[in-house]
């Protein structure tokens, strides 16, 4: 899946698309598709080929995301639309976890794993300084966290949200300390760190979701801080 990503978003950059929304609404199908292609193949995959302390979906999942994430300049998009493409992109992701097979039991570990897999690899992507770094961050947790209201799963309610908001945070943290970047050391943790729960909490008011309100805004923001 890496080098069919790398391949797709690669002709991005030379197919015509007359701006940036173009070329980010195209990322966005491509990873869409590739979500839902995983559905009901799961169990022909190998687990020998699962990550370290990951199952084979959400090593699956966090290698879509990574590569998507890393090649987005391959597609020609410029710093500038880095940070709106990847919240957009894992933001697309997320909601399409339901089209993907996945079950209410299995949406935790992917969260955490797709927004690791997101800020992790954002290192890779060619041109991107750490004066960007901060903005990206936040706004991978911000569309992580307002797609939630987008998944479709049985078993998966508002009741939820305050540990599938702790899985968004938790792998994006758990992340930053694998960023290797000109300009970045353990001094910018604490600042990255704030801005993983600043783009999950300003995103809490963005969730539609059935039995989820304004007067739950409270106990989920002290979830994420």
């Amino acid at each position: 899946m890496p080098k069919i990503i790398e391949g797709s978003q690669g002709k991005l950059a030379t197919v015509g698309l007359s701006n940036s929304s173009e070329k980010i609404k195209v990322i966005n199908v491509i990873g869409n598709s590739l979500v839902k292609s995983i559905k009901g193949r799961s169990s022909n995959l190998l687990s020998t080929s699962a990550d370290s302390g990951s199952t084979v979906t959400e090593t699956v999942l966090s290698k879509i995301t990574s590569a998507s994430i890393s090649n987005l300049d391959e597609a020609g998009l410029s710093s500038v639309d880095i940070g709106t493409a990847s919240s957009e992109l894992v933001g697309t992701i997320v909601g399409s976890l339901g089209s993907g097979g996945l079950t209410s039991n299995e949406l935790g570990g992917a969260l955490d794993k797709i927004t690791a897999g997101a800020v992790g690899s954002l290192d890779q992507i060619t041109g991107f300084s750490v004066s960007s770094l901060g903005d990206a961050i936040d706004n991978i947790t911000s569309g992580a966290t307002a797609a939630l209201g987008d998944i479709d799963v049985t078993g998966f309610s508002s009741d939820d949200l305050n540990t599938m908001v702790g899985k968004v945070t938790s792998g994006a943290t758990g992340a930053l300390g694998e960023i290797t970047m000109t300009g970045y050391s353990s001094d910018n943790l604490s600042s990255m760190v704030e801005k993983v729960t600043a783009g999950a909490t300003g995103a809490l008011g963005k969730i539609v979701m059935t039995g989820y309100d304004s007067s739950d805004l409270t106990g989920m923001m002290e979830k994420v801080t």
